[in-house]
């Protein structure tokens, strides 16, 4: 299997704001849509919740796979995971990791690829990108109109220092 992260940041390494995002970004919610459109994706209970609440159902046209002792709500597309092992073991080719901070600590030592988009400005919130360590090659590079967005590969010998990502973007 694959462990692919997908995350959306500010030059502080920001997040999160309560249970949402800090900011207003159509264009990376289309990105994030496409890239992860047909697959399954990895989540805490938070972030699922935070979907529900914006959407008032899991997002289309993908399986969920939710990190929780608690368990939740019954839809057809999501299972509820006790544990990362329980996660992993799934039978999936590609497992998208798409927050919160503690699943992206949980699963930083097992990524193998990393989707980075660097959402410009500084903005106001209180959850922040754990360290997903700094052995990264930059596979490949996006600009889009609003955001740019990196393609990251895990890399034995690479090393990209945070700074470098946001001093060239």
């Amino acid at each position: 299997m694959e462990l692919i992260a997908v995350v959306a940041t500010d030059s502080r390494r920001l997040i999160g704001q309560g249970d949402g995002l800090p900011w207003h970004c159509p264009e990376d919610l289309s990105a994030f849509k496409a890239l992860t459109w047909g697959q399954s994706l990895l989540m805490g209970r938070r972030t699922f919740e935070s979907i529900l609440a914006r959407r008032g159902q899991p997002l289309p046209e993908r399986k969920h796979y939710v990190l929780t002792t608690r368990g939740g709500p019954s839809f057809p597309t999501v299972r509820y995971m006790g544990s990362l092992e329980q996660a992993l073991a799934l039978p999936v080719e590609h497992l998208f990791v798409i927050g919160g901070a503690s699943v992206y600590a949980q699963t930083a030592d097992r990524l193998d690829i990393l989707y980075l988009s660097l959402i410009p400005g500084l903005h106001t919130g209180d959850v922040l990108l754990p360290d997903l360590g700094n052995r990264w090659a930059a596979q490949r590079v996006e600009q889009f109109q609003t955001f740019r967005r990196w393609q990251l590969q895990r890399s034995s010998s690479a090393l990209v220092e945070w700074p470098q990502l946001v001093g060239s973007g």
